[in-house]
């Protein structure tokens, strides 16, 4: 498990009993807005971490497919969330700044 992964699985282990977690992943499972997606209309960039755990990947995808003007970025990660000094982290930096410097001169 990656150092996010980790950290993120021991701090849910001392802030929930096993069946709260449970109850949490489940709500969390049955929340569906892929029919609302299609009405985003501004710029979305949606990133993800290719080995990351939690939804599958293809579930990313779909939600960048589903958003009309939304950019899917693909990192190089374990993590769920990139961390400073990673090998992804100048590329999700450059991906953010892109995407912000695009977005503002649309304007």
């Amino acid at each position: 498990m990656a150092k996010c992964g980790k950290l993120r699985a021991e701090t849910a282990r001392r802030i929930t009993s096993p069946a709260n977690a449970v109850r949490i992943r489940n709500a969390c499972d049955d929340i569906d807005v892929v029919e609302l997606l299609p009405r985003v209309q501004v710029p979305t960039l949606v990133l993800r971490c290719r080995h990351a755990n939690g939804a599958p990947f293809e579930q990313d995808r779909l939600l960048a497919r589903s958003i009309a003007r939304a950019k899917f970025v693909t990192l190089e990660s374990d993590n769920h969330v990139v961390l400073a000094g990673e090998p992804a982290w100048p590329r999700l930096i450059s991906e953010i700044a892109a995407f912000l410097i695009a977005a503002f001169l649309a304007e």
